[in-house]
């Protein structure tokens, strides 16, 4: 209860608020941010702590945790040169929740994770109160020092095979940290469960500090990946998802970086969905055979490019047994990555020769998934945890088998798939005690499950990406979207000795174990349909750009616009008629700089009448624009239409003489100077009615002297003052 009241609504505030940043930023600008927010508001605590009170995080390395052996590795390390307790500035981690789900799956996972240490690391005491975010390998190695459990490191171990305690000791510093621990900083269960990502955010971080980076694997990167996938902060990164991870990769200097983008696409589609059970599986498999870390950038681009002969599946599990010979593989002298597969490996492996081979691999492989499911007598754990070494042996078979690398993997033994098969069932005896058969491999004991034990899928969101699980690549979408077809997609037969037509296109109806097809042309009452099996469909039908006419209108229409346009030109045939011309219109003498019309005679009132001359295109109907003159609404088809008369330009002289020319339009209407004064004012604007239509026009209302200039009347803008009057200031009393 007390973590619970340390947790301030203010502090969850802060806190999330940084966290939030977690693809905006680094890994250590949030988790430095993060702690600077915990220290601040009171939440960690600093204090020395034994290693038996730990445990590791479940979400550490991808979900990996930590390796074993490496941790046996690390400690051989230090006890080469010497302990430093100033080195542990990564020690942080976060109480272990008193009670719970959360509780119980970190100890679960970490008892998994010790059961496939085979002996390396020590059983879970049950006084654990922690659960580590960094120095993981380290508290390892420190309790199976402590517990003497065996090592794989002849240089730390007794005559019986087990760390030396004794031997190990003997510097003081390494004595402290077996027996007394050392310095930890730790935050309470409840931010854990209130703020899951904050331990993925830290894990990265710390490994980063503590140059962990330098030693993460191909595996782990491609887990963590798979994790990140799954973040839902992922749709605010600023950038596509993708890109978002992959940046985080080249940030956390893994080495991988530059071939990390097919490590993500292969956890995406090839990992088994949700968690990547196959890249955990591979990992596990690796290291129980102490494989390679890294395979490199050839062999990841090849498995996730290849293009298997059979189009209608994209052999999930095959790819995975090719991986697994390349990170079970010895790497030869003076190379940094394993040579055993490369492109012409995977290239025999989809080629068309070997596309009988090939099915029977991805089968076999698939039946034996089905025949651990059948067998695991632990729900609660996936058969790749369970039968981590059985299907190991035999994805790696499988995999020499299919790439023809058996001779090199295999010491010079040749096996055939049913040699492999029977291999598989005899370690699944041995380790049940009793025959096992398969009686699609000619027994009749057991029979496999109708799916795959891991057909766990993800439920993607709008904008999170999507895992593909295994199963997935038995769907007929699924299989049908990867080559981009989908429902409603233009598709044409292969093969046809005919030219592509639009009456070949047929149209996807449905998807399912049949494609149903419909004859895509409109012009045909009955369109021919057709069914497919998807397997067949995918491979004997492509997908074509062809587009399909579509029908836009039956019968003729005439827009109601040519009929506002024959109003437009009646009104300009009135508004033309509608001038004067006489001795006043005559005596009028246009000036520039500034533009203005006087008379050079003298003009009784209602004299002088002027005309809104324009061109044709100067009639426009709807929107009116600034300074045009309106004629008013007029019906059009029982439409009231808005017809307005922009101004005329006035014209400019030729720039050599300064002469205008004969074609240039002088026409007063739209040169009568504007006044704010009432009694200047000698033009107002009536209407003159010309051929049915009321055609604005000025007349001058009062007199007009020889020289005398033409004004309009037009109201002064009012304007807000200026000038504040300053507050009068309160009597004092």
């Amino acid at each position: 209860m007390s973590a619970l009241i340390l947790l301030t609504p203010a502090f969850c505030d802060e806190f999330r608020t940084m966290l939030n940043k977690r693809f905006m930023l680094t890994p250590n600008e949030v988790f430095r941010g993060c702690m600077d927010i915990a220290i601040k508001h009171k939440v960690a605590k600093t204090e020395v702590l034994h290693a038996s009170l730990f445990l590791t995080h479940m979400v550490n390395r991808g979900g990996l945790m930590l390796s074993p052996a490496r941790a046996h590795k690390n400690c051989l390390k230090v006890h080469r040169a010497g302990a430093d307790l100033s080195q542990l500035q990564n020690a942080y981690a976060i109480e272990l929740s008193p009670s719970g789900s959360h509780r119980l799956m970190n100890i679960q996972k970490n008892k998994d994770l010790i059961a496939r240490s085979k002996g390396l690391l020590a059983p879970v005491n049950g006084s654990e109160r922690y659960v580590s975010l960094g120095c993981g390998h380290t508290v390892g190695w420190t309790k199976a020092v402590e517990a003497g459990c065996i090592t794989c490191e002849t240089e730390l171990a007794d005559k019986a095979g087990h760390l030396d305690k004794a031997k190990i000791c003997r510097n003081p510093v390494m004595r402290q940290m077996v027996e007394v621990g050392w310095e930890w900083t730790h935050l309470p269960a409840a931010l854990d469960e209130m703020f899951p990502p904050f331990a993925r955010v830290a894990q990265k971080a710390l490994n980063v500090a503590n140059h962990v980076s330098q030693e993460v694997g191909d595996v782990e990167c491609g887990c963590t990946m798979a994790e990140q996938m799954l973040d839902s902060a992922i749709a605010d990164s600023g950038s596509s998802w993708k890109e978002a991870i992959l940046e985080g990769v080249v940030d956390s200097g893994a080495p991988c970086a530059d071939w990390a983008k097919h490590i993500l696409t292969y956890a995406e589609k090839y990992a088994g969905g949700k968690g990547a059970p196959m890249l955990s599986f591979m990992h596990d498999v690796s290291q129980l055979y102490k494989g390679n870390a890294s395979l490199g950038h050839i062999v990841w681009e090849e498995i996730v490019a290849a293009k298997f002969w059979d189009a209608s599946s994209e052999y999930p599990l095959a790819r995975n047994a090719i991986a697994l010979v390349a990170l079970t593989s010895t790497v030869e002298k003076g190379q940094v990555y394993p040579s055993i597969i490369g492109k012409a490996e995977v290239s025999k492996a989809t080629s068309k020769s070997r596309a009988p081979i090939a099915k029977q691999v991805e089968e076999t492989l698939l039946d034996a998934i089905s025949i651990c499911g059948k067998l695991n007598a632990n729900p609660q754990q996936t058969v790749f945890v369970e039968y981590t070494q059985e299907l190991g042996k035999l994805f790696c078979r499988m995999g020499a088998l299919i790439t023809q690398t058996q001779k090199k993997y295999l010491n010079g033994v040749l096996f055939s798939v049913d040699e492999i098969r029977e291999k598989f069932l005899q370690s699944m005896a041995k380790r049940h005690g009793q025959p096992i058969k398969f009686p699609k491999w000619g027994g009749n004991a057991v029979e496999a499950a109708s799916e795959s034990a891991e057909s766990v899928t993800s439920a993607p969101t709008k904008a999170m990406p999507t895992i593909s699980s295994l199963q997935d690549h038995n769907s007929p979408e699924w299989i049908c979207k990867e080559r981009g077809i989908t429902v409603g997609t233009l598709v044409l037969e292969k093969g046809v000795n005919a030219p592509v037509h639009l009456d070949r296109a047929f149209k996807i109806v449905s998807i399912g174990a049949k494609v149903e097809l419909v004859q895509a042309s409109p012009y045909w009452p009955n369109p021919m349909t057709t069914k497919v099996d998807v397997k067949e469909f995918v491979t004997t039908w492509s997908t074509t750009k062809m587009e399909v006419p579509k029908k836009a209108f039956v019968g003729q229409q005439t827009s109601n616009t040519y009929a506002k346009d024959l109003m437009k030109s009646k009104l300009h045939t009135a508004i033309l008629e509608s001038e004067c011309v006489n001795s006043y219109t005559k005596s009028l003498v246009f000036w520039r700089k500034p533009d203005h019309v006087r008379t050079s005679k003298n003009l009784g009132k209602g004299q002088l009448v002027l005309c809104p001359i324009v061109p044709l295109h100067n009639v426009s109907y709807g929107k009116a624009t600034p300074g045009s003159v309106s004629i008013g609404a007029i019906e059009v088809e029982g439409e009231d239409v808005d017809f307005h008369i922009m101004p005329l330009v006035k014209p400019s002289p030729d720039s050599t003489t300064g002469k205008y020319s004969p074609e240039d339009t002088f026409q007063a209407f739209w040169w009568i100077s504007t006044t704010p004064e009432k009694s200047k004012a000698n033009m107002v604007q009536e209407t003159k009615k010309v051929r049915g239509f009321e055609i604005p026009v000025f007349v001058n209302s009062c007199d007009v002297s020889t020289g005398g200039q033409l004004f309009k009347y037009v109201a002064p803008e009012k304007r807000p003052s200026s000038i504040v009057e300053p507050k009068k200031k309160a009597r004092r009393s």
